[in-house]
């Protein structure tokens, strides 16, 4: 089922970011093939992150490293899907950020039916409580519905993206609002993962996301700072 579910996550994403791409009229054949980098760098993070973060199980199962099996971690996948555009971009000399802004809300849609997946497939689990909304499975204790939490504010941030992009931004400004929107609710939200706690009693995703919020917006603050100086130096 989680299979089933992350294939239709994949597949709604590239759908929905190929109906804005038409219609703002970007190239569709560099959408084609960025896609394909893209769902390769977004394995590759995605797995590799998942590596990192149970290195003492890996490194006596070398073999599963590779495995389709074992899934991946959802941050290390958007990661590596961003490094892979962003290659690939710079080799056509294409401006990335316009395509990343007609992805975004797309992404939040796959995040939203990829982890309903994982709540049906019970992947991914939250904290125990005994609220009236948590559940029990196989007679284990109620824990909390992460995975619908998760899928349920990718939804909202979604539709909140498609609002606010009717604003004008500067290129990768959409994306920009993705970055700021869903790095700190997943922060918030894994505080209520059943995870392995590291530095600070953060899990892995907390301090990666963390890590990953102070980049992007350092990369955008310093790109909004250049368009202000540029325009401020043509008045000038």
């Amino acid at each position: 089922m989680h299979s089933l579910m992350l294939s239709l996550a994949m597949i709604s994403v590239y759908a929905i970011t190929l109906l804005r791409i038409k219609r703002n009229k970007l190239d569709f054949h560099f959408f084609t093939c960025l896609s394909v980098w893209v769902l390769a760098g977004a394995f590759i993070g995605a797995r590799l992150l998942s590596v990192i973060s149970q290195y003492g199980y890996y490194k006596d199962h070398l073999f599963e490293v590779i495995s389709l099996q074992k899934g991946g971690r959802s941050i290390g996948g958007i990661l590596g899907g961003l490094a892979a555009a962003t290659l690939y971009s710079n080799i056509k000399k294409q401006n990335i950020w316009k395509y990343a802004d007609q992805a975004a809300p797309g992404i939040l849609i796959g995040i939203f039916i990829a982890r309903i997946g994982c709540f049906l497939n019970w992947d991914d689990v939250g904290l125990p409580c005994n609220l009236a909304w948590c559940i029990s499975v196989n007679n284990e204790p109620s824990r909390h519905p992460y995975q619908l939490y998760e899928s349920v504010t990718g939804l909202f941030l979604s539709l909140f993206l498609f609002k606010l992009e009717q604003r004008k931004f500067f290129d990768g400004g959409v994306f920009l609002m993705f970055c700021v929107f869903y790095f700190p609710a997943r922060f918030l939200l894994e505080f209520l993962r059943d995870s392995k706690r590291y530095f600070l009693d953060l899990t892995f995703s907390q301090i990666t996301i963390g890590f990953l919020f102070i980049v992007v917006s350092g990369f955008f603050t310093f790109k909004k700072i250049r368009i202000l100086s540029f325009f401020h130096s043509r008045k000038t």
